[in-house]
């Protein structure tokens, strides 16, 4: 390990330390020290102060992660990004993205969509654009951009109708069933069906217990309402009459009740110690139903597909606006 000092290369102090290794990327990590990435002989952070070398991995646990992806890859070359944070590429890993709290914010391969895993160079541009030179071609992602883009590669199918998170997991309704996000063993974002029969999900709902104020999640479907037990098991709430549900809404006059919105009318399901129980159709028009809003004085206000606006007084007669 040199250093430049003027118009003489001379050797950096604790020098020794890396001789015979073939180091392949130095970038600054503060004021007094380097990040430096060998090839199969360790990766380290190095004070130029004081010539002391010392691994990544001992940097603390929430640089286990990070140590551990680095030592597995073959670098070619590295920079620095505007924000601070820093884009490697290798020959076998892709590219590597983190920080200097060991967090890894991307990791572009093949694993995750992108066409080779040997980059052999990068380029930040002005917009923010990280340009990288790969073995066939040449790609850019617009890491500027706060968007992200989960799509059928993601494993995700058919239209998007409805997003929502239950218990700190992101479920997706299509119009060919429903979704969860979830991580693959090198922690790249994968969405994995739940078995519905392909019945199209119009809305994802959190229905609200009344007296544990536990929320319990809901899938509107073109089979009626069905219950989320598990990421592998469902519970169809209206399986006496399965209604072609459009939208299911909780009543905030009496919290027991679902309204069930369907293709023929307005019906509703009431909620006691835990159990769903069916009561039917609430009034005897037939148009179907696609939105529901109760005011404070407890109408429901319809919105249906070809009759215009419905309200529905608490005793249950009705005017179309």
């Amino acid at each position: 390990l040199c250093e430049l000092n003027q118009d003489s290369v001379i050797l950096s102090k604790g020098n020794e330390f890396f001789k015979e290794m073939d180091i392949f990327v130095m970038l600054p990590w503060n004021e007094n020290e380097i990040l430096i990435l060998t090839n199969g002989q360790g990766n380290y952070i190095y004070n130029q102060n004081t010539g002391v070398s010392k691994k990544i991995s001992s940097l603390g646990k929430r640089f286990d992660k990070l140590s551990k992806l680095l030592n597995e890859s073959q670098f070619y070359n590295g920079i620095q990004l505007r924000n601070g944070n820093y884009a490697l590429a290798s020959l076998n890993n892709g590219c590597i993205i983190f920080n200097r709290d060991g967090e890894i914010i991307y990791q572009f391969n093949t694993d995750n969509n992108f066409p080779d895993n040997i980059i052999i160079n990068l380029f930040e541009s002005n917009d923010g654009n990280l340009w990288l030179g790969y073995n066939t071609g040449i790609a850019y992602y617009e890491l500027a951009t706060p968007f992200t883009k989960l799509g059928q590669t993601y494993g995700l199918e058919g239209i998007v109708l409805d997003v929502s998170r239950f218990n700190e997991t992101l479920f997706v309704s299509t119009n060919v069933g429903v979704f969860y996000l979830d991580y693959t063993e090198k922690d790249f974002p994968r969405f994995k069906s739940i078995n519905i029969d392909g019945h199209t999900v119009w809305q994802i709902y959190k229905f609200i217990d009344p007296n544990s104020k536990k929320e319990i999640l809901l899938l509107c479907t073109r089979f009626g309402v069905w219950k989320y037990i598990s990421k592998s098991k469902l519970e169809n709430l209206s399986i006496q009459n399965p209604y072609y549900a459009k939208v299911i809404y909780q009543s905030k006059i009496h919290p027991e009740r679902l309204y069930v919105g369907y293709n023929n009318g307005l019906a509703y399901l009431e909620y006691n110690n835990g159990v769903f129980t069916d009561k039917g159709k609430v009034t005897d028009f037939t148009n179907e139903t696609e939105s529901i809003v109760e005011d404070d004085k407890g109408n429901l206000w319809l919105g249906t597909m070809l009759a215009g606006v419905i309200k529905i007084n608490p005793d249950l007669t009705y005017s179309k606006f």
